[in-house]
């Protein structure tokens, strides 16, 4: 099939001219140093982050700077905190695919993606007992607890029978809280 392709001339094999192309451009293309444009600024860094983001022109330009730093930023703390740092990620991505499909304006762009920039920045997340809220190991822990507990419970491994008492909502809650606990006394003795 190949050798059809190249007899009736239906693809061309580049492969007789790549030593003349890379000797073209050797030759005639050069760089000399990288100039960074913009240099990237931490967005923990308040105040200098705020005024690249002022710099930007429009409420578009605006949140697609906060909502581009602030995913680099997930990416790379994703390792510290699965849990918290991949449901920003996915709050943040169904922001950017609600603006692309226009449901939401540039306005409304601009304000949710500095909403979870703030949250991503203070370290906070609604979710979860109140417990954990100023403890970020035992959040990390809890994050880690449930993941592996709602894995497991989907698994035909382990398969509970339903508490007969009380509404599913409260024995949501009360494990939770239970999980809570548990990380925080994790975290303490280690």
């Amino acid at each position: 099939r190949a050798s059809v392709k190249i007899r009736y001339a239906e693809e061309i094999d580049y492969r007789d001219y790549e030593k003349q192309i890379q000797k073209m451009l050797n030759t005639y293309v050069q760089a000399d140093e990288v100039i960074q444009v913009v240099e990237p600024v931490n967005i923990f860094e308040r105040e200098a982050f705020q005024a690249e983001v002022d710099k930007a022109r429009g409420d578009r330009a605006k949140a697609d700077t906060i909502a581009n730093r602030t995913k680099k930023t997930i990416t790379e703390k994703m390792d510290e905190d699965p849990f918290f740092y991949r449901k920003f990620s996915m709050l943040l991505q169904q922001v950017i695919d609600d603006y692309k499909a226009q449901r939401i304006n540039d306005a409304e762009y601009l304000k949710k993606t500095t909403e979870i920039l703030n949250q991503v920045r203070d370290g906070k997340t609604k979710e979860g007992p109140d417990m954990l809220k100023d403890r970020d190991f035992s959040r990390a822990l809890f994050g880690a607890l449930k993941e592996e507990l709602a894995r497991e419970s989907n698994s035909s491994v382990v398969r509970e029978d339903p508490v007969p008492y009380g509404s599913p909502e409260a024995n949501a809650a009360h494990r939770e809280r239970v999980m809570a606990e548990e990380a925080c006394e994790m975290v303490d003795i280690i």
